[in-house]
């Protein structure tokens, strides 16, 4: 099913996408956890640590692509910890952060060697101890940032490792809307960096949408499409300069399995297929091994799941284009959604259309049929934020609507 995600704008290209799929692989070998951590190196991929209620593990295993199997390594010599950060650098591997469970601070930090098998201590984190913290590597460079630090409701500093100086240094954060969060995702690619969604609890516990790239070479952030819907917990990684978040969990805590991808060349979120584990948990893991993506649920389960993306052909021009706006918004009592352009002409709409709360809970059902404008009253609804999703033949449209007083 192709994606188109409009917010009020005409669109006039989206990829052409010959089908993305998911796909079950061997079960995880270890016991289920939540919060555990993953990287990649090479063509393995490794994951370790977690806990399961309030016992946090350290075991530490290797997944072969090639054969498709698990293999358990080297415990983390650290202490066994839950919701820490990973990321890999010139093929060794790195851990830091998060205390003795999954809710005490830390900012030790571990260097993984897997020729040796073996653990290093390194330079303590050059920050505050947090968990709930996010990180990436971008060159031969080290990044992590964001959390909880004791209570704090989420912090917002940014800090780069340096592994040929064993060194840390404080770089500008990410401070712009909220101050703080924890339980961001974070990936990398072509020599930038994102950082998005999570959770802010300096005052009402607030799920983010927002989105933001970082540049190394200006040590800046610049705001880009926010992610769909508001989450904390999603798992997330990179393929072929594109990146993928999905699941996670906000309000409705039985947690999300929508799953999507971010295309930096347009500045736009498309849906994919989404995860197809019945179990989703709000703090799995994901990686990427070469030209997959690879993610670990981790409720009650071992399930581990390939991701294949389409093999897009790239950007191509609709030819019947759809427009969509809705007004008023923000609005008190009604709102009407008007479907326009040559796409609407020339194919019978056939639409449905249903409203999302913000933590992904579907709270409205709307009857569309061919109607092309569609009069949506506030009955039921409280003040927030909503997402109206229409389906028009095999394109869905999604849009944010405010409802206020």
């Amino acid at each position: 099913m192709k994606k188109l995600i409009l917010f009020g704008l005409m669109i006039g290209a989206v990829a052409i996408s010959k089908g993305d799929s998911w796909t079950q692989k061997a079960d995880f070998g270890g016991t289920w956890r939540f919060g555990a951590v993953s990287f990649s190196i090479g063509n393995k991929g490794y994951l370790g640590t977690g806990a399961q209620g309030n016992f946090a593990f350290k075991d530490f295993w290797e997944y072969d692509q090639s054969t498709n199997s698990w293999t358990q390594l080297a415990d983390f010599v650290g202490t066994a910890r839950a919701n820490s950060v990973a990321f890999s650098i010139d093929g060794k591997g790195y851990i830091g952060t998060s205390g003795n469970d999954s809710i005490t601070p830390g900012r030790d930090f571990w260097e993984y060697d897997p020729n040796l098998n073996t653990w290093i201590r390194k330079a303590f984190f050059g920050g505050d101890s947090r968990f709930m913290a996010v990180g990436f590597s971008i060159g031969n460079k080290g990044y992590i940032g964001t959390g909880n630090t004791n209570g704090s409701g989420g912090v917002f500093d940014f800090w780069e490792y340096n592994p040929a100086l064993n060194s840390w240094t404080q770089k500008a954060g990410l401070s712009y809307i909220v101050e703080g969060r924890m339980g961001a995702f974070g990936f990398s690619f072509n020599g930038k960096g994102y950082i998005g969604t999570g959770l802010n609890m300096n005052g009402p516990p607030t799920y983010l949408s927002d989105f933001w790239e970082y540049d190394t070479t200006l040590n800046s952030w610049t705001q880009k499409a926010s992610f769909p819907l508001t989450r904390m917990g999603a798992v997330c990684f990179s393929i072929n300069n594109k990146g993928y978040a999905g699941a996670g969990a906000g309000d409705d805590t039985t947690g999300f399995k929508d799953f999507w991808e971010y295309n930096p060349s347009i500045d736009q979120w498309n849906r994919k297929t989404d995860i197809p584990s019945l179990n989703v948990f709000s703090t799995g893991v994901g990686f990427n091994i070469l030209n997959k993506g690879y993610v670990y649920i981790g409720d009650s389960t071992n399930s581990f799941w390939e991701y294949s993306p389409d093999t897009a052909t790239g950007i191509n021009e609709l030819s019947n284009p759809i427009k969509t706006t809705l007004y008023p918004n923000p609005f008190s009592t009604q709102t009407t959604l008007t479907i326009s352009g040559s796409g609407v002409v020339e194919t019978p709409l056939m639409a449905s259309l249903q409203i999302y709360d913000a933590s992904g809970k579907m709270v409205k059902n709307i009857s569309v049929g061919d109607k092309k404008q569609i009069t949506i009253n506030r009955e039921g609804l409280k003040n927030g934020v909503y997402f109206i999703e229409v389906r028009i033949g095999e394109e869905s449209i999604v849009k944010k609507v405010v409802v206020t007083n």
